[in-house]
């Protein structure tokens, strides 16, 4: 079930409960999909590919055929996107368009400004996204996780459980985004504001937006 779809600034942002079937799913991607699961043995984590191959569908306007990096990063000819999902939920979202005026187009991390090949950071405004549940489980992990500067404001604020599952989302968030081997999580410091997140990491900062639903946060960029 549709529980949220938005355009915001030149990405779209899709998030859906999973509360059909896995075989109405099936239906719903008219079985374009079936080889894909049948490499799947977990009943949750079939619903979880169908679903999310259905929502990138529904926000690029046509059947998707997806590969996987080493690394595990989910790759596509043309589109510019990140999937994540979470207890019963999966949120999809889609760059729509380049930073600036140039034709811009992807495929893997090659990236094309007018034919011309140039970094994803350059010209061109990579997507990440990442869901996560409402649970206190968080906690088992903040000390491996969280940067020192973090872990002294988790001291001390009144909503621990927000702001260690925001930190976490965030850094997620800015993995996918960095595509990059041997990142630090605990080297990421989180300032958490209003509605957004500002993330630091060796240099580079990252300003990432957040929503706080019943059920679990989102961060994404």
């Amino acid at each position: 079930m549709l529980v949220f779809r938005e355009h915001i600034g030149a990405s779209e942002l899709i998030i859906w409960r999973m509360d059909e079937t896995l075989e109405e799913m099936m239906e719903l991607t008219e079985h374009h999909y079936d080889h894909e699961l049948a490499e799947i043995s977990n009943p949750t984590r079939k619903k979880e590919r169908i679903t999310s191959r259905f929502l990138l569908e529904t926000l690029v306007g046509r059947k998707v055929e997806i590969k996987y990096e080493e690394s595990g990063k989910p790759i596509c000819r043309g589109i510019n996107f990140s999937i994540s999902h979470t207890k019963n939920y999966v949120a999809v979202i889609v760059g729509k368009e380049p930073v600036g005026e140039n034709s811009v187009s992807v495929e893997g991390n090659l990236v094309s400004v007018e034919g011309n090949p140039v970094s994803v950071g350059e010209n061109f405004a990579q997507v990440g996204v990442d869901i996560e549940y409402k649970n206190d489980r968080i906690f088992r992990v903040t000390e491996k996780f969280m940067h020192p500067e973090e872990l002294k404001i988790l001291s001390e604020c009144t909503e621990k459980q927000k702001f260690a599952l925001l930190c976490w989302c965030a850094k997620e968030t800015a993995y996918k985004i960095l595509d990059e081997n041997g990142v630090d999580f605990a080297e990421m410091n989180c300032k958490v504001n209003f509605n957004e997140i500002n993330l630091t990491y060796k240099n580079r900062d990252f300003t990432l937006k957040f929503m706080d639903f019943s059920e679990f946060f989102i961060v994404f960029s």
